[in-house]
């Protein structure tokens, strides 16, 4: 997930033409066995169109779980059964505004409806695009620009998404002096080494060429990008569950929200690319043990997370602290688990980054143990 402080667990639905018939056949008559609330209804432009493929979200006032669907071919979605209580609805394609809404559940079934007005600014667009979109969008129709496309992609987007730094809009000057930092940024490691460090010798090759191309495409002027969105999902790829876990911050001076979470976690695509400033940032590595739940690496310091485990039932987050430099949790990167169920983490260490220890973790008992590696 990169920056996000967001887990997705994407499952698809065995049996789907049949489940989706049943959802929609139980909106008028439940069967006993069935428990829950049925959650449907329809999506379409503020032209009256149909929409498919778009991005229907729930999620309980107050919790940390949200379950995302799609609408079908006539634009009409299909919650899986949900316990009753209030739920915060919203539904979101690119090139439209988000429709939200909120919705109380009771008894067997509920509804709520959404028409999506079009945006009709290519920069209001742009905000919600993927990193792989903005890469297609921007020019490639000449030789130059072919190549420039090339040398960002291959020398910018090791570390971050594309969307992360196309979002902005920068003039030539702007994108030179981002070139300048990231040619002399330690390693890819996210530390600036200083003025006396070699800069990276491809960055530093094709830095006016590339500052000149960047400003061309998300500059102050019209741009030259020519606006590719991905078709949204039909079909089987239409019929899948997706399932987010809000993750707190474990560092309570990186700007979280008043109950401790992102003030943008990637929820909702206009606001742009999370980054570090919104608090999203740290969340590295996960694996899922052998108990169906989420263990993942935080590769930040902070003040309680070294690696944690997530409750996939209940969204409930348990960190474990291993003592780093000047008392922070030491962090982590690297995260894999053991033919036993046994995890294991890379990067245990007192220094910024890790130090090169492992740490291995028993998902049942807890206990952990670092081990130094030998120089």
């Amino acid at each position: 997930m990169g920056s996000v402080n967001r887990f997705q667990v994407i499952v698809l639905v065995a049996a789907v033409a049949v489940g989706v018939a049943l959802w929609a056949v139980s909106a008028t008559s439940a069967p006993a066995q069935q428990a829950g609330v049925l959650l449907s209804g329809s999506v379409k432009s503020d032209t009256g169109a149909k929409l498919d493929g778009v991005t229907v979200s729930a999620k309980g006032v107050g919790q940390t779980i949200t379950t995302s669907i799609f609408t079908d071919e006539d634009g009409n979605y299909y919650f899986p059964r949900m316990a009753e209580g209030k739920y915060l609805v919203w539904a979101q394609a690119e090139g439209f505004d988000a429709g939200k809404s909120e919705a109380n559940l009771k008894g067997t079934a509920g509804r709520q409806d959404f028409t999506l007005n079009t945006i009709k600014d290519n920069l209001e667009i742009v905000k919600q695009m993927t990193g792989q979109e903005y890469v297609t969008s921007l020019p490639e129709d000449t030789p130059q620009h072919r190549k420039l496309k090339d040398v960002f992609y291959n020398t910018c987007t090791g570390c971050h998404e594309p969307n992360y730094i196309l979002q902005n809009r920068f003039d030539e000057k702007g994108w030179e002096a981002i070139l300048n930092l990231m040619a002399r940024v330690y390693n890819g490691g996210g530390e600036y080494a200083g003025p006396d460090m070699a800069p990276f010798p491809v960055i530093a090759y094709y830095k006016k060429e590339l500052a000149t191309y960047l400003s061309e495409a998300r500059g102050p002027g019209p741009s030259t990008m020519q606006i590719k969105l991905h078709a949204r999902p039909r079909g089987e790829a239409a019929r899948a569950i997706v399932t987010e876990y809000s993750i707190p911050i474990a560092d309570p001076d990186a700007n979280p929200t008043d109950d401790g979470f992102p003030t943008n976690d990637g929820t909702f695509w206009s606001q742009g690319t999370p980054s570090a400033l919104n608090g999203s940032r740290g969340l590295h590595d996960s694996q899922t043990d052998r108990n169906g739940n989420i263990w993942f690496t935080t590769s930040e310091p902070s003040y309680t997370r070294t690696v944690s485990m997530l409750d996939t039932k209940t969204g409930k987050v348990t960190d474990i602290k291993v003592v780093g430099m000047n008392g922070l949790a030491a962090p982590t990167h690297g995260l894999t688990m053991d033919p036993n169920g046994i995890l294991g983490a890379t990067g245990i260490g007192k220094a910024r980054g890790g130090g090169g220890n492992l740490l291995r973790v028993g998902p049942a008992t807890m206990k952990y143990y670092v081990t130094a590696v030998p120089k």
